[in-house]
C-alpha cells in the first residue's frame, strides 16, 4: 500500500467473497546447466498439496449440481469419480505455476523467455515435484558507454551529387527510340532466345525484351550483361554458356550447364532531352535551378539519414564487440521460432501462399540463426545501460510515435494504438523506442571523429 494511501479497514475473506491464496512454500533446488540456464527441481510439501485438494473440492461441492442430490451435499467420493482427472488436471497446472513463480520470487531470478516444464502429477497425500528449466537475464559487463570512438562520413551535397540525380531523372523519363548501332549498357534490347542442355531445347521465346543492366537474364544468372549483349547490332546472331538457376522449372537440369543462343531483333536506347529550364518545367518545377536546390535537400536528408544509420550500426558493432558473454542456444532458437510465426503472418496478410511462404522462410532460416543471436544479446546491453543510465520512454513520446506511424499508414491514432494493442505489441514498441534513445545517448556522448574517405 502507498505510504500516503488512508488507511481503511481490511475485510475478511467472507465478507470480500474470494479467497486469497496461501504461499506453497516450495523446496527448491537449482542445478547449473550451462550460460544463463538452470534447471529447478520444485517440490510442494504432501500437506499443502492435499489443503489445496481438498479446498478445491469443497468449492466443486459447494456449486456442483449432481442428479440425485441436493447442491452442497454431493458427496466426496461421487465427486471423485466424477470430476477427478479434471480437478487434477487443472489443479496441477495452477500449482506448479503458483510453486514456480514462488521459486522464482525467492531466488530473485531475473528470468526471461518460455521456461520448460517437466512431468507433472498430481496426487493427494503425496508431494508435488516437478522440474523447470529457466532461462535468466544475462550479467551484462561493460565499461562507461560515453567517449565511444565513433567516425562520421561527410554528408555534404555536391554539385556532382546533383548533376548525378538530375542524368539519372533524364534517363528514367527519357522516352526510347531505335538505334543503328551495337547495343550499350542500360539500353533495351528486343531479341529471341533459346536455351538447350545435353543437345535438348528446354525454352524457345520469341521478343523477349530485357534491359541491359545487372547479371540476370530471365532468373538466369549472366555475369555482366551488358557484356554479353554490348556491341551486339539488331540482326546479330550469338550464344553464350549458363548455368541454369537451382529453381530451374525441369527439376533434372537444376544447376546443370546450358548454352543460350540469341537473335538480336532490336536495340532502342533512351533519347535524352537538353537538360533546361523547359525540361525542369515540364516536370512541375519552376525552372532548374529550383530542381537543383529541391534535388540538394533531398540528397541532403538521405546522406544525413545514411549517416545516421552508420553511426548507430558502429555503435552496435561496439557493444558487440566489448561485451563477453554467451546466450543459451535453445533460447536463441525460441526466439527465431518468434521471429518465423511473425513473419508468417505476415506474409499470409500480404496473400502469399503456403508454398512461396514455406520457401521464404527456409531461405532466411540459414542466415537468421546469427542475426537473432547477435539482435537478443544487443538487446540486453542494451538494457543494461538504459537502466545504469536511467533511459526511459514517457508515454508522451509514445503518442507521439504512434501519431507518425497513423500518418505514415493514413490511420488515426487511437486506430493504430488499437491494432499494437490487438496484436500485444505495445510493450515491443515501447521497448525499440528505449533502445533507440540509448543509442542516441551514446552517440551523443561519444568521441566523434571524421570518417576517412
Amino acid at each position: 500500500m502507498p505510504e500516503d494511501a488512508p488507511e481503511t479497514e481490511e475485510k475478511t475473506e467472507e465478507e470480500t467473497g474470494e479467497e486469497t491464496e496461501e504461499k506453497l512454500n516450495p523446496t527448491v533446488t537449482v542445478e547449473d546447466l550451462g550460460p544463463c540456464k538452470q534447471r529447478l527441481n520444485i517440490e510442494v510439501a504432501a500437506d499443502a498439496v492435499t489443503a489445496e485438494v481438498d479446498k478445491a473440492y469443497k468449492k466443486l461441492l459447494d456449486s456442483v449440481d449432481v442428479p440425485g442430490f441436493r447442491r452442497g451435499h454431493v458427496p466426496r467420493s461421487i465427486a471423485e469419480r466424477k470430476f477427478g482427472k479434471q480437478i487434477n488436471e487443472e489443479l496441477g497446472q495452477s500449482l506448479t505455476s503458483r510453486a514456480f513463480v514462488e521459486a522464482i520470487e525467492a531466488g530473485k531470478m531475473d528470468a526471461i523467455g518460455k521456461p520448460e516444464f517437466g512431468e507433472v502429477k498430481l496426487e493427494r497425500g503425496k508431494p508435488l515435484a516437478f522440474e523447470a528449466t529457466v532461462y535468466l537475464k544475462p550479467q551484462v559487463e561493460i565499461e562507461d558507454c560515453k567517449g565511444i570512438p565513433l567516425r562520421k562520413k561527410p554528408a555534404e551535397v555536391t554539385d556532382k551529387d546533383v548533376d548525378e540525380r538530375i542524368e539519372m531523372l533524364c534517363k528514367a523519363r527519357a522516352p526510347l527510340a531505335p538505334v543503328d548501332r551495337g547495343a550499350e549498357a542500360g539500353d533495351l534490347v528486343t531479341f529471341d532466345f533459346k536455351i538447350t542442355a545435353d543437345g535438348k531445347e528446354l525454352r524457345s521465346i520469341e521478343e523477349a525484351r530485357l534491359a541491359i543492366d545487372g547479371e540476370s537474364l530471365f532468373g538466369i544468372k549472366v555475369d555482366r550483361l551488358e557484356k554479353v549483349f554490348g556491341g551486339r547490332k539488331t540482326g546479330d546472331e550469338f550464344e553464350f554458356d549458363v548455368t541454369l538457376p537451382d529453381n530451374f522449372r525441369e527439376e533434372e537440369y537444376r544447376e546443370k550447364p546450358a548454352r543460350i543462343q540469341v537473335k538480336m531483333k532490336e536495340v532502342k536506347a533512351p533519347r535524352l532531352p537538353e537538360i533546361n529550364d523547359e525540361w525542369a518545367k515540364s516536370l512541375d518545377f519552376d525552372d532548374l535551378e529550383d530542381m537543383r536546390d529541391e534535388f540538394k535537400a533531398a540528397i541532403g536528408r538521405e546522406k544525413t539519414a545514411s549517416v545516421e544509420a552508420d553511426l548507430r550500426e558502429q555503435v552496435r558493432e561496439y557493444l558487440l564487440e566489448h561485451t563477453d558473454f554467451e546466450l543459451p542456444e535453445d533460447l536463441i532458437e525460441q526466439q527465431e521460432e518468434s521471429i518465423f510465426v511473425r513473419m508468417r503472418m505476415e506474409m499470409e496478410s500480404r496473400g502469399m501462399s503456403p508454398e512461396d511462404i514455406d520457401k521464404r522462410i527456409e531461405e532466411v532460416r540459414s542466415t537468421q540463426h546469427e542475426t537473432t543471436y547477435k539482435s537478443f544479446k544487443l538487446l540486453f546491453i542494451l538494457q543494461h545501460l538504459a537502466e545504469k543510465e536511467k533511459i526511459f520512454v514517457t508515454e508522451d513520446e509514445v503518442d507521439a510515435r504512434i501519431a507518425a506511424i497513423a500518418a505514415s499508414r493514413g490511420l488515426s491514432p487511437s486506430e493504430v494504438r488499437t491494432l499494437y494493442e490487438q496484436k500485444d505489441v505495445m510493450n515491443e514498441l515501447r521497448a525499440e523506442m528505449r533502445e533507440e534513445k540509448t543509442i542516441r545517448f551514446i552517440i551523443d556522448n561519444a568521441d566523434i571523429g571524421e570518417a576517412e574517405e
